[in-house]
């Protein structure tokens, strides 16, 4: 059952956890709705009846929480990157739309559709962003590593926790905002993140489990990067994923056709892959194919999910279905009613 409750309340104050607006006049109107699971911040003006943006928050731990941001008009006032604790680290994946983000010293970053930048929270240096579109979304994993300690990791001898907390923070002893390196994995589990849908408890662990896979994941991807130097796996496998992208989606090369094209075996081929985007050959031809469906979900009205799952290569439309919302995390029948 949901709760809702209007109110008008200061912007800066109300969102001063997450983003600090410049809103010296009150503009702003709050109307706020509460499950059991989140909380979620309707924004517009005072003036206006559109929605400005929606903030939606959910309730996980102390360690950390998700926030996902959507803007609908473009905003032009300088928004701040919130100021945490010094060992809260940061990870925004930008699912839409484009920003600047800029320091007081003039260091500046973009983050677009697909980028991940992960910040570590710093007292004395303040980031700010600009919106570049009309429309953006991004989602906020917000983690304090001291606590994470004491939740998951309070068994584990001190000596052992000193050593992968040291491993993270020094991923930012350059700069405590960088680009994030990415993979398909990656790619594939922000997917699912961000598609689940939680109206029950089953839901809320499933959420739960998969924020924490992704932020184990994506922090030690980011520490083995940062230890590797070997670039030609990495040329290796950016040259297997633009042949693929040559095809179309009914036309895909097999595994095997894709040996004999690249002269490789298919063990050293799916090895060097793996290594690199943390998904198989196969998955990635998975991920074309899901990507390519949504697509068609998302443009094509006389289309329904069997004439979809036939164009994507199944004969199975309970198949596709499966694999579609293994993917997403939701059935694709759902998706397009949304």
């Amino acid at each position: 059952m949901e709760k809702e409750k209007k109110r008008t309340v200061d912007f800066k104050k109300r969102l001063n956890e997450i983003i600090n607006q410049n809103d010296k006049n009150g503009m702003f109107e709050f109307r706020e709705r509460e499950t059991a699971f989140s909380k979620k911040y309707y924004i517009k003006l005072k003036t206006e009846n559109d929605l400005k943006a929606t903030l939606e928050r959910f309730n996980l731990n102390d360690d950390y929480r998700i926030l996902v941001l959507e803007v609908f008009e473009k905003v032009d006032e300088e928004i701040f990157l919130a100021v945490n604790s010094e060992n809260t680290i940061q990870i925004m994946y930008c699912i839409e739309g484009s920003a600047d983000i800029y320091s007081e010293n003039g260091t500046s970053y973009t983050l677009k559709k697909g980028n991940i930048l992960m910040y570590r929270a710093n007292n004395n240096e303040r980031y700010k962003y600009k919106f570049r579109d009309r429309k953006f979304k991004k989602i906020l994993f917000i983690l304090n590593v001291d606590k994470l300690e004491y939740s998951f990791l309070s068994s584990i001898s001190n000596k052992v926790l000193y050593n992968w907390k040291e491993r993270i923070l020094k991923l930012f002893e350059k700069n405590i905002l960088i680009h994030a390196k990415t993979n398909s994995k990656i790619e594939i589990m922000l997917n699912q993140i961000k598609n689940i849908d939680i109206n029950n408890i089953n839901e809320y662990i499933l959420f739960k489990t998969k924020v924490v896979e992704f932020i184990s994941y994506i922090l030690e991807f980011q520490i083995g990067s940062s230890n590797k130097a070997d670039i030609s796996n990495e040329i290796t496998a950016e040259n297997i994923k633009e042949l693929i992208n040559e095809y179309s989606v009914s036309d895909i090369p097999s595994i095997k056709e894709i040996c004999e094209i690249t002269g490789m075996s298919n063990y050293h081929l799916q090895a060097i892959f793996k290594e690199v985007e943390g998904i198989t050959i196969f998955q990635y031809i998975q991920k074309i194919k899901m990507n390519y469906a949504k697509f068609l979900l998302d443009t094509s009205s006389k289309k329904n999910v069997l004439d979809i799952a036939t164009e994507v290569g199944y004969d199975s439309p309970s198949k596709f279905s499966m694999a579609f919302k293994k993917f997403f995390g939701v059935l694709p029948s759902k998706y397009k009613k949304s």
